[in-house]
């Protein structure tokens, strides 16, 4: 059996490892991990096959602060026989049947008979007394102590550890209870996998394909592996699994502090949207776009040698590529894996414009449907019609059956002129209704696109509005192609966004009008408050209400109070005119000494009394005939019912 890697698209990865085990035997099984990472295999780490595992899965910590045992890898046998002096130890020579066993002392280095070469020797304490064996002549070296080769073990790893300093192992002991087929499975964090697509115009259609981007940013070679990307994002987080921490805790006290004092009871109380297939001439014209002499296309060389080799399926919100034969990736390279290979059925370019993607020009677009039966993700798509490189755009995450535009170049022979007017709101309509009062004002903005075609060629054009205000009752759109044509244009309405489809002749201009309403309605109470409001703004100077005849009663009762009001707030006026003058008059009074004068401000001030005494007679009158009007204003305005539009 082959090992699996599925790698899903928010960077996780599932491995599962595959291994062969005999009846009894006991197999040692180390996974290669990231230091960051142990935490993930702890927490996902399953074992399936006719075996016990012997002892719990362990992962070997980090040595940084572990002062053991250190070997010199340039001089392995010496290094050991100076640093484990003392130790047990088993002797294989070269051409020798049985080991020599005894207590390792040390080393040491003599000259040769000849005195040129220096030999090395192995010495160690026997039975027969201390012996040498020179390090040539060693095969193997074996120590009996197991502490001894846990050290050994220990020293090895710190050494791997230097090449990569952020690698461990997780390591596992199998024991087989039949011969089995055994798998281990694991997740953990890996680069994300990233899609690219490939478009081409081929002579029986669209040929549109995937290619996944797979990354092993592992430790370890992924030799001979299946290998399944995935379209999901499965939850994952990371864990403190392998970690050690000794949590903190509350301290409690077994003696009190405090002896127990009196204790008293406190009293209880009772408050306890289908589209066209693809045209070999709306394709062609793709090719002029991109100010290109026309080329043989590539298709009659054979088609693409980039075919899929992969089975797909669908589970739940996934889509799951997994390729047919095993392949390789070393740690930190990379490949490019076809995963699907399919033909759009139902495909057209046309023209796309925005104006918040640019202010004057439409983009040349695909529009597609996902015929392809599964899902697909994100990622970039290189789009080349008749063998010829057109444009890049990004395929968005689209289900079954959805469609999509995907513009991939800036088309610069059509012009767009936008220019966007908003009104005031104007009063639209005003009706009595029980007492109330009703009013609707409408604000209008209005849009006009100016479209202009200097090619001698015709497109399919898609324009895309934006609701300028979101609380809008309607937007309604025209087509003029000339003076005599004004067309309703429906939309596809997708929350705040209008898109219109229509046809853009060879050399032609036509202008788009749409126009946005919003009418806004308020309700007043029949209040005296508002009572200048309502007729300054109704009424008076030809008001909209000045010539309904239902409102002939209420507009004379409603110019009486306007007049009564305007003689109290004259009287008001003048008497504070004249009470500010005569205190004026009586100040400056005493200070006048010629007679003639005097008598001139006596005068002024026996006036200017006189006629306060008036106003003082007339204006509780006036108050009270104030009152009776407004009483009779606010009953005649309930009584009377009526609607005018405007």
């Amino acid at each position: 059996m082959k090992n699996k890697i599925t790698i899903f698209s928010n960077g996780i990865a599932d491995f599962i490892r595959n291994y062969e085990i005999e009846k009894g035997e006991s197999k040692n099984i180390s996974l290669a991990v990231k230091k960051d990472h142990v935490a993930d295999v702890l927490a996902s780490l399953n074992v399936f096959g006719k075996v016990k595992l012997a002892s719990p899965p362990k992962f070997r910590p980090t040595f940084s602060d572990d002062k053991g045992l250190e070997l010199n890898s340039q001089n392995v046998l010496s290094d050991m026989a100076a640093k484990l002096s003392g130790a047990q130890v088993s002797i294989k020579e070269h051409g020798v049947a049985e080991p020599s066993e005894g207590t390792l002392l040390g080393m040491q280095s003599d000259r040769d008979g000849s005195g040129k070469e220096t030999i090395s020797y192995l010495v160690f304490q026997a039975k027969e007394g201390i012996q040498t064996i020179p390090f040539a002549d060693i095969s193997d070296l074996v120590f009996a102590d197991k502490a001894i080769q846990q050290e050994i073990k220990k020293a090895l790893v710190r050494n791997l550890q230097k090449i990569k300093p952020t690698s461990t192992f997780v390591e596992l002991e199998l024991n087989g209870i039949e011969k089995s087929d055994v798998a281990i499975q694991y997740t953990v964090p890996a680069a994300a996998w990233k899609i690219s697509y490939r478009l081409n115009d081929g002579p029986d259609g669209i040929d549109f394909k995937g290619l996944a981007i797979v990354d092993n940013n592992t430790e370890e070679d992924w030799e001979d592996v299946i290998i399944s990307v995935v379209t999901g994002e499965p939850i994952t987080f990371s864990t403190d699994l392998a970690e050690s921490k000794i949590p903190g805790r509350n301290h409690i006290n077994i003696v009190k502090d405090r002896a127990e004092g009196a204790v008293e009871l406190l009293g209880f109380t009772d408050e306890s949207r289908s589209v066209p297939s693809v045209s070999r001439s709306m394709k062609r014209s793709v090719v002029a776009a991109c100010s290109l002499a026309p080329t043989a296309g590539l298709e009659s060389m054979g088609g693409s040698a980039i075919q899929a080799e992969t089975e797909i399926k669908e589970s739940g919100d996934f889509a799951i590529f997994t390729a047919k034969e095993p392949v390789s990736i070393n740690s930190n390279f990379s490949a490019i894996i076809p995963v699907f290979d399919s033909k759009l059925r139902d495909a057209k370019v046309v023209l796309h414009y925005k104006q918040s993607n640019h202010a004057t020009r439409p983009y040349r677009s695909i529009q597609i449907k996902n015929d392809t039966g599964y899902s697909l993700g994100r990622g970039v798509c290189t789009v080349n019609l008749e063998g010829i490189y057109a444009g890049s755009c990004i395929v968005p995450v689209m289900k079954r059956d959805e469609e999509q535009l995907l513009p991939y170049a800036l088309e610069t022979g059509v012009k767009v002129n936008a220019n966007q007017q908003c009104d005031n709101y104007k009063l639209c309509r005003i009706a009595s209704e029980k007492g109330f009062l009703v009013t609707e004002h409408v604000q209008k903005i209005n849009t006009s696109y100016t479209i202009k075609n200097v090619k001698n060629e015709e497109f399919e054009f898609t324009l895309d509005y934006s609701q300028v205000n979101p609380t809008s009752q309607s937007v309604a759109a025209t087509i003029s192609r000339s003076k005599s044509e004004n067309l309703q244009l429906q939309p596809k309405v997708d929350g705040q966004t209008y898109r219109y489809d229509f046809k853009l002749n060879a050399n032609q201009s036509l202008v788009i009008n749409i126009v946005e309403t919003n009418i806004t309605t308020d309700r007043y109470d029949v209040d005296l408050n508002r009572f200048d409001w309502f007729y300054n703004g109704f009424i008076s100077n030809d008001g909209p209400l000045s010539k309904v005849e239902k409102m002939a009663d209420v507009l004379k009762i409603a110019e009486q109070i306007h007049e009564t009001r305007s003689k109290i707030a004259t009287i008001e006026s003048t008497t504070e005119r004249l009470e500010k003058k005569q205190e004026r008059l009586r100040k400056n009074l005493d200070s006048i000494s010629d007679k003639d004068v005097r008598m001139t401000y006596q005068n002024d001030l026996i006036s200017i009394d006189k006629s306060l005494n008036g106003f003082a007679e007339d204006l509780p009158a006036l108050e009270a005939a104030q009152e009776q009007l407004e009483k009779k204003f606010v009953k005649a305005m309930k009584a009377v019912s009526f609607e005018l539009k405007m």
